[in-house]
C-alpha cells in the first residue's frame, strides 16, 4: 500500500490473516512504513526498494533491521518483481535483471527508448516476461533475451499470460498476441477495460 508525493512514496507493510479481511482496518493501525521511489516483494521475507537517491536496498519484514544495499546498481528509476529472489530494475542505461542471493546480473539489455516499460508480466513458470512499454510489448527470455516484439498503434492497458499466449487490452481493442510477434484482435471494447485473469474459458474483466 502507498500514498504518492511527486516521486518520492510512503509504503505500509500489512500483514492479516486473508481469509479474515475484517481485520484489514485493525492492521492498520500497527502497520510499518517506510519512503522510496519504488518497492517490490522479492521472497517471502525481503522487500528492495528504491531510495530517494535512486539506489536500492533489501529489506527484511522487520524493518528496524539493518538493510542490505546493492552498491552496484545505481540510477534507477523503476524497479519490477521478478521470479522468486530476482528482480529487474531499469536505470539510466539499462534494463537489468538481478538475482539478490548470488549478487549477480541474469541478464541485461541496453536501455533504450522502447524499453521504457511500464510493467513486467511473468508467465505461470517463470521462462518469460513481457515487458509492457507504451505501445508495445517486448517478451524476453528468463534472461532477458529477446523474443518478439508486439507494437500497437494505441496504449496498451493491461496484460496476461494465458498458456503462451498474450491477451491484452487497448483503450479500444482485447487482443491476443503470440510468440512469434503476430498479434489480433479478440473484439472490440467500448470502454476501458482491464484483463485480470483467464480461467478456462471464462475471462474476467473490469472497468476502470
Amino acid at each position: 500500500m502507498e500514498s504518492k508525493e511527486k516521486s518520492i512514496n510512503k509504503f505500509m507493510l500489512l500483514t492479516y490473516n486473508t481469509l479474515n479481511c475484517d481485520e484489514l482496518s485493525k492492521v492498520r493501525e500497527d502497520a510499518k512504513s517506510f519512503t522510496g521511489r519504488g518497492a517490490v516483494f522479492v521472497s517471502k521475507t525481503k522487500i528492495v526498494r528504491i531510495k530517494e537517491n535512486r539506489e536500492v536496498d533489501i529489506y527484511n519484514f522487520d524493518l528496524n533491521t539493518q538493510s542490505n544495499s546493492i552498491a552496484e546498481i545505481k540510477d534507477v528509476n523503476r524497479i519490477f518483481a521478478g521470479p522468486i529472489g530476482n528482480v529487474i530494475f531499469s536505470t539510466d542505461d539499462s534494463l537489468v535483471l538481478y538475482n539478490i542471493t548470488t549478487k549477480k546480473e541474469v541478464g541485461k539489455i541496453p536501455m533504450k527508448s522502447e524499453y521504457k516499460v511500464k510493467n513486467a508480466v511473468w508467465n505461470k513458470n517463470s521462462s518469460m516476461v513481457a515487458l509492457v512499454a507504451k505501445k508495445a510489448i517486448h517478451v524476453m527470455n528468463k534472461t532477458l533475451g529477446k523474443i518478439c516484439t508486439i507494437s500497437e498503434k494505441f496504449n496498451i492497458k493491461s496484460l496476461i499470460w494465458h498458456g503462451n499466449v498474450l491477451i491484452y487490452t487497448t483503450i479500444n481493442h482485447l487482443k491476443f498476441g503470440l510468440l512469434n510477434g503476430d498479434s489480433g484482435i479478440i473484439k472490440c471494447v467500448d470502454e476501458n477495460l482491464k484483463v485480470i485473469k483467464i480461467e478456462g474459458r471464462t475471462e474476467f474483466k473490469r472497468s476502470f
